[in-house]
């Protein structure tokens, strides 16, 4: 069934040239600002970036727009510290030939499966140990 070309017309402005939006705030100071609204991303709150000047606010726009449309909705989403941290540890394991995944489900089996068990006291060491 096609689509209504109203519906089609308003996903395009979601995410076409008119996202993420800009628009200018005036302070009480008097001072005008510009703000890029980039929506509501998944599960997080709206983001909202001020920025002193125009060319600002739209470098940064379009830097939003090539990311969304390389990457999609997901990159929007993981914050610069998370990519960041991903990129550090990929090289820690690349010597390796692991990646992230296989890291993440060793470390899920083998290390939080004993973070829930109950304390190991010091007479049931020195008892498996012959102390």
């Amino acid at each position: 069934m096609p689509r209504n070309t109203a519906t089609q017309s308003l996903a395009t402005k979601r995410r076409g040239k008119l996202w993420p939006r800009i628009y200018e705030r005036r302070y009480v100071s008097g001072v005008v600002g510009y703000v890029v609204d980039m929506g509501k991303q998944a599960k997080t709150k709206r983001a909202r970036l001020t920025f002193a000047t125009k060319d600002e606010a739209q470098t940064f726009a379009e830097q939003k727009r090539v990311e969304h449309a390389n990457e999609g909705t997901l990159g929007l989403t993981v914050s610069c510290a998370v990519r960041r941290e991903a990129a550090t540890c990929a090289v820690k394991l690349a010597p390796y030939g692991a990646s992230l995944t296989e890291a993440t489900e060793y470390f899920v089996e083998h290390v939080l499966r004993y973070r829930t068990g109950p304390p190991v006291g010091p007479g049931l060491c020195s008892r498996a140990f012959g102390g």
